[in-house]
């Protein structure tokens, strides 16, 4: 991982971590706050309702590949018990799920 990746994973973390504390919705229109581009890959956060979702997209839209998508979630929930984390692949796209509050124990 690259001292940028490390930044922005880092960075988008933290806005997170703020935001949940703050009871501020992670909303799709704050993309700047909870997205970024790793590699070839782009990574943004949401909530929904009670849980937090990440979706990793290939920036070409090509078909995604599981485990590349694994090792992107992985720099952020490297914390976290994987048996707190719901893994929803897709073709183009791969979408992991976990409580808001998760991040703050981790």
């Amino acid at each position: 991982m690259t001292d940028n990746t490390n930044l922005e994973v880092s960075r988008i973390l933290q806005n997170l971590r703020d935001d949940t504390v703050k009871n501020i919705m992670i909303r799709l229109d704050g993309s700047d706050r909870y997205a970024t581009t790793i590699g070839d890959f782009k990574v943004q956060f949401e909530g929904e309702d009670d849980l937090l979702h990440l979706e990793i997209v290939r920036l070409d839209g090509s078909t995604i590949d599981i485990l590349d998508a694994k090792r992107i979630a992985d720099m952020f929930f490297e914390n976290i018990p994987p048996a707190l984390i719901v893994v929803k692949p897709a073709e183009f796209s791969a979408h992991y799920y976990l409580p808001h509050d998760i991040l703050l124990k981790f």
